[in-house]
């Protein structure tokens, strides 16, 4: 969430991935901002992609975090590693993004921001709509 100290945005993004995973900002390329999202839990999230040397030496806050999966993007555009699922909340059918790999899966508001980076970067569409009125 935005601190009343932080300038803009971009600023709380950084502030965020260095609480949470110990990156450093001054070692954070942005690239730019992706589309705003609202989650099915009212927040609207404003998506950073940026780059960071690899490989990194993470201090992950537990508390905010469980782990880190470093996924390649090509395994990311692969269609059978993908599937949605609908979940009603509050008279909105939402289509949830469910990403595989390895033992791991990657869904909701991840899986999302996920699948509208691919779109924008790669052209990727998914031809699901995120979230319906019923």
């Amino acid at each position: 969430m935005k601190d009343p100290g932080d300038r803009d945005l971009a600023m709380t993004a950084l502030r965020e991935t260095r609480e949470e995973m110990g990156i450093q900002s001054r070692d954070i390329s942005l690239l730019g901002q992706t589309d705003v999202f609202l989650t099915n839990t009212d927040f609207l999230v404003t998506p950073y992609v940026g780059y960071y040397p690899f490989p990194y030496d993470y201090k992950i806050n537990h508390n905010e975090i469980s782990k880190i999966l470093e996924v390649p993007l090509s395994h990311l555009l692969n269609p059978e590693i993908f599937e949605t699922r609908e979940i009603k909340r509050n008279g909105y059918t939402w289509n949830v993004h469910y990403y595989y790999f390895d033992d791991e899966l990657i869904w909701g508001v991840t899986g999302f921001l996920l699948s509208n980076f691919l779109k924008i970067v790669f052209g990727y569409r998914r031809d699901t709509p995120e979230v319906v009125l019923d």
